[in-house]
Parts: C-alpha cells; sequence; structure tokens
C-alpha cells in the first residue's frame, strides 16, 4: 500500500515522510521506494508502480519475482566433490555414477576440471535416469539450497 503526501510540503515534512517510511519499510522486512511527481511524494512497496503520476499495482511482480528466484537459484553452486556425495546420499553407487559418467563424457569433464557445478547446468540435464533411479529438477534445486545452508 502506498503512502503520499501532497504537494506543497516543507522540506522538514518531506524529509520525515521519507524517514517514516523507510523505517516502516525495514522493521516490515520489504523494501520502499520514494517518488515524486509534481503534485505528491509517494512511497512505494515493491509491487508498486507509477502509472500516470498514481501509485497503481504491478501485474508483471509475481512473474518477476519468480524469474529473479529462479535466477538466483540457478546460480547456486557446490564442489564437484559435493555433487558426487549428493548422489551417493540418494542411493546410487559410485559403479552406477562411473558408469554414467563414462556414458556422458561432457558431464565427466566437467566433474573433472571445473571448480564449481551450477545449479542451473545439472538442471539442464533433467531428469537424470541412473539405474532405477530418477533425478529430478525440484531434488537438483533441493540438494544445492541444503548445500548453501538455504534449508
Amino acid at each position: 500500500m502506498s503512502y503520499r503526501l501532497n504537494k506543497p510540503f516543507t522540506a522538514e515534512e518531506k524529509d520525515n515522510f521519507i524517514f517514516k517510511y523507510n523505517q516502516d519499510c525495514f522493521h516490515e522486512g520489504y523494501h520502499c521506494r520514494i517518488e515524486e511527481t509534481d503534485k505528491a511524494l509517494f512511497a512505494l512497496e515493491d509491487n508498486e508502480i507509477m502509472v500516470d503520476g498514481e501509485p497503481q499495482i504491478n501485474p508483471d511482480y509475481e512473474e518477476k519475482q519468480r524469474q529473479a528466484e529462479e535466477k538466483r537459484v540457478n546460480n547456486l553452486t557446490m564442489t564437484a566433490l559435493d555433487f558426487l556425495k549428493v548422489l551417493y546420499s540418494i542411493g546410487l553407487t559410485r559403479e552406477q555414477v562411473h558408469n554414467y559418467l563414462d556414458e556422458h563424457p561432457d558431464l565427466d569433464e566437467q566433474l573433472k576440471y571445473c571448480q564449481n557445478v551450477w545449479c542451473g547446468v545439472v538442471k539442464q540435464l533433467c531428469p537424470i535416469v541412473i539405474g532405477e533411479t530418477e533425478i529430478t529438477v525440484q531434488m537438483v534445486e533441493q540438494a544445492f539450497k541444503v548445500k548453501n545452508r538455504e534449508e
């Protein structure tokens, strides 16, 4: 919900308005933007935009949030050794993993020569089927979140 301070206002009123809403936003755990038009000063929440000088709910907000979260998760990393440990922890044997890597030399090279394994890269390979075990996108994301202490 946006807040408005109509013009004319003094410099002190403007400073108090900005301070109050920045403080409120901080305590509520979200970001507050201050925008000024020729008629008023507005404190906008993250999901609001200015349209023709008036605040409105951004219809693209949820999709942009989803895209930002997907990008963030795709950029999570772990070492190749940690990735192999994840595979072993879901019940795969070393032999199953090594056989799979022998059949997929591109992935084998990435695990051998890259410093980090990226969640987004592994997700592109999903579903990964090794024996009777199927590794899904959700499993990959969960493993990377746990490794990065997010869950």
